[in-house]
C-alpha cells in the first residue's frame, strides 16, 4: 500500500483526502485522479453503489480514529479502502432499495477500523511479525463476510454475467471484468473506467 505523507493536514482536509485516496489503495496505489475514476466506476454500475462506498469509507475512516491510527494515514487512503469496499460489497450482497443497506455500509466501514487495528497488531505484535505481513485487504474480507453471514436471508439475487460467444471479444471483455471485479463490480464498462487510473503515477 502507498503512504505518502499528508501530515501536516488539517483533519477535514485529510478525510477529504482519505475518501479520494481510499478507493485508489484498493490498486495499491495513492493518486486522487485514480480514486474518483474508480468512485466514477462505482456511480456507473449503480448510483446506490457509490452511496454505498462513500457511506463505508466514512466509516472507514472514524473507525481508524476511534482506535487512534494517525490522521495521516486517513489522509493517504489507509483507513478507507477497506470502507469503501466493505460499502461496494454490501451493494453487491443485499442492493440498495433497503435502508438496512446504507447503515450495514456505514457501520460496517467503522467496524472495519477496530479490525484493521486487530488484524496490524496480529501482524506486528506477534510470532507472525517476522513474515512482515502487510494487512491489505483482510480487515475488508473479516467484516465483509461478518456481514454476509448475518444477513443471508436478506441476500438479492447477483445478475449473471453476458459475455459474447466470439473468443476474442469475449477475451478483452473478461479482461476489464477482471479489474472491475477487484471492487466487486461484474462490468467490463467499470473495468474501462478503472483501468486508466491504474497506470497514472
Amino acid at each position: 500500500m502507498s503512504t505518502a505523507p499528508t501530515a501536516t493536514r488539517s483533519p477535514l482536509m485529510q478525510f477529504g483526502l482519505g475518501a479520494l485516496h481510499g478507493p485508489s489503495q484498493i490498486y495499491f496505489q495513492q493518486n486522487i485522479l485514480t480514486g474518483i475514476l474508480i468512485l466514477a466506476a462505482f456511480f456507473v454500475a449503480d448510483w446506490r453503489m457509490g452511496i454505498l462506498a462513500i457511506l463505508g469509507a466514512i466509516g472507514g475512516m472514524l473507525g481508524g480514529v476511534l482506535v487512534r491510527f494517525p490522521l495521516s494515514t486517513v489522509g493517504s487512503g489507509m483507513q478507507s479502502f477497506c470502507g469503501t469496499l466493505v460499502g461496494a460489497a454490501v451493494f453487491a450482497a443485499l442492493g440498495g432499495d433497503a435502508w438496512y443497506s446504507y447503515v450495514l455500509a456505514f457501520a460496517g466501514g467503522i467496524v472495519s477500523g477496530p479490525v484493521t487495528w486487530l488484524v496490524n497488531a496480529l501482524f506486528t505484535k506477534t510470532p507472525l511479525k517476522k513474515f512482515d505481513l502487510p494487512y491489505t485487504t483482510a480487515p475488508f474480507c473479516i467484516t465483509a463476510t461478518i456481514i454476509a453471514l448475518s444477513t443471508l436471508q436478506l441476500a438479492v439475487k447477483a445478475p449473471a454475467s453476458d459475455l459474447p460467444d466470439e473468443p476474442a471479444i469475449a477475451f478483452l471483455l473478461s479482461l476489464l471484468t477482471n479489474v472491475s471485479q477487484v471492487v466487486v463490480v461484474d462490468s467490463p464498462i467499470d473495468g474501462a473506467v478503472i483501468l486508466p487510473g491504474l497506470f497514472l503515477p
